[in-house]
């Protein structure tokens, strides 16, 4: 039976047969596991077993925000189809096998892939959406076949209502720094497809782009402590 025919909001956590950890979050980042239904493996980001604080202040929010965003993207190719939510502390999506950016160095990736790369981020992008965390090559996985998926819209950014002026200034520089992510895989996997428009733009800060980063690296250690406690 396809999974998407089942009755995914009958499935309880001792439905799902684990198999392996796929990632251990730190701080606000949720647990990633894989997962067996019926013989078809899923993928689940979880909450559940991190501290009270952290789940209940963050990851809930967090899970559903991110289940959304999915939820807004279904039917683009390279974006891993999601299920449901398991319950307030996880959602279950569609397993990806392959291997992310960051295990590709420099000669490994062609101009094939860019090609369908940017057509991803475009696809994203025409939905109203911004990832926001491209820069980090974990987030983009490339199947055997060679067609990229995106992961991990935890920080996913939705454009807003046409008058909504700031909020929609704060998209459009998440969307030039979605862009500037591909220039710098391509920098550091194939930097001879790297046109100059793009080299240039790798040496341009976006406005508040320092500001923003100290901010959440401090929030990100202030989580992490929270989270001993």
């Amino acid at each position: 039976m396809d999974l998407e025919q089942m009755h995914l909001k009958s499935v309880k956590r001792e439905n799902l047969h684990s198999i392996s950890n796929i990632y251990s979050g730190k701080g606000t980042q949720a647990d990633i596991w894989l997962a067996r239904i019926d013989n078809q493996l899923v993928a689940v980001k979880d909450y559940h077993q991190k501290g009270f604080l952290v789940k209940l202040l963050f990851g809930r929010w967090l899970i559903n925000r991110e289940f959304k965003i999915y939820k807004k993207l279904q039917g683009i190719k390279g974006i891993p189809n999601v299920y449901n939510l398991l319950d307030k502390d996880a959602f279950i999506l569609e397993y990806i096998e392959g291997k992310d950016c960051s295990h590709f160095n420099q000669g490994s990736l062609s101009e094939e892939f860019f090609i369908k790369l940017k057509a991803l981020i475009d696809a994203i992008h025409s939905r109203g959406v911004v990832h926001c965390d491209l820069k980090k090559r974990m987030n983009i996985i490339i199947t055997p076949s060679g067609q990229p998926f995106l992961v991990d819209f935890a920080t996913g950014f939705a454009k807003g209502k046409r008058f909504n002026f700031i909020w929609n200034w704060f998209y459009k520089q998440f969307y030039e720094d979605d862009l500037k992510a591909i220039a710098k895989l391509k920098k550091k996997t194939a930097p001879e497809l790297l046109s100059k428009e793009e080299e240039d733009n790798l040496h341009k800060r976006l406005f508040l782009e320092n500001q923003v980063r100290s901010i959440r690296n401090q929030a990100r250690r202030w989580i992490k402590r929270l989270g001993k406690k």
